[in-house]
């Protein structure tokens, strides 16, 4: 008997087990099958877009300068250095003259005035003095060295009166107090400030370097180099300053290699920059807030150069201002994020108007691209307000990368999602690539977009990889119709129609509800295909849409209609 339960036992065991297994089996089928139905319909939400306030730096502007800085005052019974020629007289026993360099070995404050040839400026201070230079009407040759030169201080202030200039002429040759490549060179933190004006040339080497940080408060300045004109260590920053800089290299140039140091931040004023390489590059993040910029960028003779507009390691970001740009290369070029958040910017370019390896955020401003390779490029781009108008001669917003116009590929991060989402504004972008392309999905929540894409058929008005849902806003997309697409779903109407025939250039593209005209728009190119959303279209509803000469009319029987239209036919 015992033998006998004993094998029933086994038995049940034995079923058991196998049930298990089995039961197991189904599970991990099931599970694999629901994950894979997951993936092909949405797809994960690792890699989330952050907010631009955790993606970009956003400086305070109370933090960049302190009181002395922006209030520039001397002491007008201080020590005087007379500059006379060759001749130069001063009556402290804290200034030292030996030949043409004049050496100052104590804190406190010192006027220069009058003219010098060959003469050197040097601060040899302690770490504890602050030292001020009050140019008064000077003006400084100085043979194979920096004018000024700060060795040691803890910090040094060259107040500008009236206009002065400084020059450095011949290459930078060594002397026993140090090494300088530019007119004004410190190895301390150094503001230049006031009300004159100042002007700095040199045909070797650069305008003003700074080993620690670099700070330029309501001055003119007119820099003209063969290197870079200005640049530091730690950072650059000017407030409400009038600046006419041009460089062999780089305009301006902040580079460090320790964390959340190398970066460039102005507020205020006005610049007019020309260099042969970059106009403002950075390890360290750039941040532009209420400052008129000209920029031309990359007149260097070479073209293996980068020759960008802005160029940062880092985020870049323009709150607000006036800045154009002409570029041989990127108009603006980010090694992680850019927010555009205000003002007024216009950039012309010969690559990417605006390129991030993260994220481009648009939220505000009026932003004209009249020339580019790509308009946009990003792993992700988010847009939600403002005024867009793009050109580009390919791909017009681009998320997830491509080949640029020299060949190279594109490196975005492969874990992160690609999106293009637009939740507003207003943006016209016409394109002979893909006017509006994701690598991975597209997501229309609200604003007015217009495009205008390829009369070729192969790339499309409107192109995405994944999905693209359309919630709201009015979204037109025209073009060829050899790569159209439309959404893939949506909580309102979306048609996609090929016309018969091509609607010329100059033709009118009109849509109606009913009696009522939603949207009207004169086209630049020639067209067939014409892909429309708007918060109006419903299921059951009927809709017009004017090409030219041509019209059609569409009675909605599900949302998306033509919801597999590609390659001219439907599938």
């Amino acid at each position: 008997m015992k033998n006998i339960l004993s094998k029933i036992l086994c038995f049940c065991l034995t079923l058991c087990l196998i049930f298990m297994l089995f039961a197991c089996d189904n599970d991990n089928e099931s599970s694999s099958s629901s994950s894979s139905e997951s993936e092909s319909s949405e797809p994960s939400s690792e890699g989330a877009t952050p907010t631009y306030t955790e993606a970009v730096t956003i400086f305070n502007s109370d933090d960049m300068f302190t009181d002395r800085d922006k209030n520039p005052s001397y002491d007008s019974s201080a020590t005087v250095i007379t500059l006379n020629g060759e001749n130069i007289e001063c009556e402290s026993s804290d200034v030292l003259i030996s030949g043409g360099q004049i050496t100052i070995s104590a804190g406190g404050d010192y006027i220069i005035r009058g003219s010098a040839l060959d003469a050197s400026i040097v601060v040899n201070a302690s770490s504890t003095d602050k030292v001020c230079l009050v140019l008064d009407g000077a003006n400084i040759s100085t043979s194979e060295f920096a004018s000024i030169f700060v060795k040691k201080a803890k910090k040094v202030f060259v107040l500008v009166k009236g206009s002065c200039s400084l020059s450095s002429v011949g290459e930078f040759v060594d002397r026993d107090i140090g090494s300088a490549g530019a007119v004004i060179y410190s190895k301390e933190d150094i503001t230049l400030q006031g009300d004159g004006s100042l002007t700095i040339s040199t045909e070797h080497g650069h305008g003003i370097e700074s080993k620690g940080n670099l700070k330029i408060s309501s001055l003119s300045l007119t820099v003209n180099a063969s290197s870079h004109a200005i640049c530091a260590k730690d950072s650059i920053r000017t407030l409400n300053s009038n600046l006419n800089l041009t460089a062999g290299k780089d305009a301006i140039h902040a580079e460090s290699q320790s964390v959340g140091a190398g970066y460039i931040y102005c507020e205020g004023g006005q610049m007019t920059i020309t260099s042969g390489f970059d106009a403002l590059d950075g390890t360290g993040a750039i941040s532009v807030d209420n400052v008129k910029m000209v920029i031309s960028s990359g007149m260097a003779v070479s073209g293996s150069s980068s020759m960008k507009g802005f160029k940062s390691d880092d985020s870049i970001a323009i709150l607000s201002g006036d800045v154009s740009i002409n570029s041989s290369d990127d108009g603006i070029h980010s090694g992680d994020s850019v927010l555009i958040a205000g003002g007024k910017l216009s950039i012309s370019c010969s690559d990417d108007a605006i390129h991030a390896d993260q994220t481009i955020f648009i939220t505000g401003g009026d932003t004209s691209v009249t020339k580019s390779y790509e308009g946009l490029e990003g792993q992700r781009v988010v847009i939600c307000s403002g005024k867009l108008k793009i050109n580009a001669n390919d791909d017009g917003i681009n998320a997830g990368g491509g080949n640029d116009s020299s060949g190279q590929n594109d490196e975005f991060d492969q874990s992160v999602r690609c999106s293009i989402d637009i939740s507003g504004g207003e943006i016209y972008v016409n394109a002979k690539g893909d006017g509006v392309d994701s690598n991975g999905t597209i997501s229309v929540s609200g604003g007015i977009t217009i495009v205008e894409g390829p009369t070729n058929n192969k790339n499309g008005p409107f192109d995405y990889d994944l999905s693209a849902s359309v919630t709201g806003g009015i979204f037109v997309a025209i073009g060829s119709p050899g790569m159209a697409m439309n959404f893939s779903k949506g909580t309102q109407g979306a048609i996609l129609h090929n016309f018969e025939n091509t609607a010329p250039a100059s033709s009118e593209l009109k849509i109606y509800d009913g009696d009522t005209l939603i949207l009207s728009h004169i086209s630049e190119k020639q067209f067939v295909s014409v892909l429309v959303s708007a918060p109006s279209f419903k299921v059951g509803g009927t809709y017009k849409i004017v090409a030219g000469e041509q019209s059609v009319e569409i009675t909605l029987s599900e949302l998306i209609h033509n919801k597999g239209y590609h390659s001219g036919m439907i599938k």
